[in-house]
């Protein structure tokens, strides 16, 4: 997430890579402060949430603690001494479309960016049998930056190559990155209209024989 937020401040220029990847790395403070906090009942929690991916871990946050880890986390930023605009970014993106930014405007970009390399950060990790339905999202969140499918790949290679090349250094291990190249690939093919195939003509068909000239 950070390494992607920080490749994502690069191309589109919402402020200083370093920061930004700050930014993108503690992004989700909050939910290690509710698991620090109330770790039986957040192991309950993200349980739920495992058992009915459709619910959103907010709303069960919410429900658990009368606070969401989105919530817990802009409150850190905040009192951490980071600027309102990121920790409104932190605060909306998972819900970039309730920001209520005007398209072009630091304070979009920054949320959509942020919403954006989560995504690609969840891409990375997922099994390769989620990967087509999530990189049709992800598709879906670059067109808000205004990034066209083959520069969302050259985002999506370099972040993958510098997490695997952050992996190595530590000694970590790690799954191996999608091939983005091969997942837009497949994603225009299926979007492409089907092509009219000319169906052979029936033996029992009858044929026209051009009527014959008066003699």
């Amino acid at each position: 997430l950070a390494l992607a937020m920080q490749v994502l401040a690069q191309r589109k220029r919402a402020g200083a890579p370093d920061e930004l990847f700050s930014v993108g790395l503690l992004a989700r403070v909050g939910e290690l402060a509710l698991a620090t906090l109330y770790p039986g009942d957040y192991a309950q929690v993200l349980s739920e949430q495992r058992r009915y991916p459709e619910l959103r871990l907010s709303d069960l946050e919410h429900r658990a603690f009368a606070m969401t880890h989105l919530d817990l986390g802009a409150a850190m930023l905040l009192d951490w001494g980071l600027p309102g605009l990121l920790v409104d970014a932190v605060r909306l993106h998972e819900t970039p479309e309730r920001s209520g930014s005007l398209p072009g405007s630091r304070d979009y970009v920054l949320v959509h960016s942020l919403a954006l390399a989560t995504q690609i950060a969840e891409l990375c990790m997922a099994a390769a049998a989620d990967h087509a339905q999530l990189f049709a999202a992800l598709c879906a969140g670059a067109k808000r930056l205004d990034l066209v499918p083959g520069e969302l790949v050259n985002v999506c290679e370099q972040v993958a190559r510098q997490w695997v090349e952050w992996c190595d250094s530590l000694q970590l291990r790690h799954v191996a990155p999608p091939d983005f190249a091969a997942l837009l690939g497949s994603g225009e093919a299926a979007a492409a209209p089907p092509v009219a195939v000319p169906q052979p003509r029936s033996d029992a068909e009858p044929v026209h024989k051009p009527a014959a000239a008066p003699a």
